[in-house]
């Protein structure tokens, strides 16, 4: 259900600094993020198993938290987080 939330949520906040800074790795490390979160509940436990989901979640959740991280720096460099 969280994924429902998170993946608009980040595309909407990944692209609207993407659109402002134009910084490409923002949108890799956050793509790459929401793909591994999707693919999570895609594939689920019946093809990963429990621990093969617990962990392409934590490493999608890592991913976009990274995307947010650059992206706050990015507002923080030129000023446009105010």
């Amino acid at each position: 259900m969280l994924v429902y939330v998170v993946v608009p949520t980040s595309l909407v906040a990944i692209g609207l600094g993407c659109k402002r800074h134009r910084t490409l790795a923002v949108i890799a490390w956050g793509a790459s993020g929401l793909l591994a979160l999707t693919l999570a509940v895609v594939l689920g436990s019946v093809l990963l198993g429990e621990a093969g989901e617990k962990l392409l979640t934590m490493l999608g959740a890592v991913l976009v938290v990274v995307a947010h991280v650059q992206n706050f720096r990015l507002c923080r460099r030129c000023g446009c987080e105010t």
